[in-house]
């Protein structure tokens, strides 16, 4: 079980207009292994403090927003008052949210979302998409361990065709056309950030500038289990079989 939760803070100090927020889908009741490591990674991913008590939302939600606010002050100072600029001269614009989504659940796994959106002035923000797959039974975290190390490549071949119908292209070639791939390279690498399951389907998602431009977002390819028969590792794969 679940309970949806917010907090925010915002403000102006001398040029610093800043505000910052969360919002979490936060596990409330359940196998209580499960509900501690959904929880453990909302802290990781919220960059918590030591001392924060990751069992309360409220607790995990306010420091947050307390070390962002310590954050923007330092870096306010560091770049621009460090630069001999008045305070009282500069109108300067700080953010960063941060959001925990369910997005799937079954007998056997519950999938989340962190998407951090954060502006530290400049022509544009960044914003960045984590999801994880949770093992009902014991709260274990999958992900690149739901395959098979040795099949690498074929995943990657298989990302690579999917990203040639996301990116609209004809072949390979044309598809690199819209990439930031090195010359010598015959398929997309693995994504950095692990993939996470969606249904019947594995997603493999690319962070800003991972492999395109700006303007590409965050591109993604989604695999149907289906098709990684023989890709997926034995204590992945039995837990998905009808």
């Amino acid at each position: 079980m679940t309970e949806s939760m917010t907090d925010s803070v915002e403000s102006q100090i001398g040029g610093l207009n800043y505000w910052s927020a969360i919002t979490m889908d936060f596990p409330t009741k359940g196998n209580p292994q499960l509900v501690r490591s959904i929880r453990e990674w909302m802290a990781e991913q919220a960059e918590s403090s030591d001392s924060v008590d990751f069992a309360s939302a409220t607790d995990l939600m306010k420091d947050f927003n307390r070390g962002n606010e310590k954050f923007f002050k330092k870096t306010f100072e560091e770049d621009f008052i460090g630069e001999g600029a008045m305070p009282e001269d500069l109108n300067i614009n700080f953010s960063r949210s941060m959001e925990f989504e369910k997005i799937f659940e079954n007998d056997h796994f519950v999938t989340y979302l962190s998407k951090e959106d954060i502006y530290l002035g400049g022509a544009h923000g960044s914003y960045f998409v984590k999801g994880v797959t949770f093992r009902k039974s014991d709260g274990r975290r999958f992900g690149y361990d739901m395959l098979k190390g040795s099949c690498r490549d074929s995943i990657a071949s298989l990302i690579t065709k999917n990203l040639e119908v996301y990116f609209e292209a004809k072949n390979f070639e044309e598809l690199k056309e819209n990439l930031m791939l090195d010359e010598y390279e015959s398929q997309v690498p693995l994504p950095h950030n692990p993939p996470f399951l969606k249904g019947d389907t594995l997603m493999f998602v690319y962070q800003q500038y991972e492999i395109a431009a700006y303007a590409y977002g965050l591109p993604e390819a989604a695999i149907p289990l289906k098709d990684l028969k023989g890709l997926l590792s034995p204590s992945f794969a039995k837990e998905i079989q009808p």
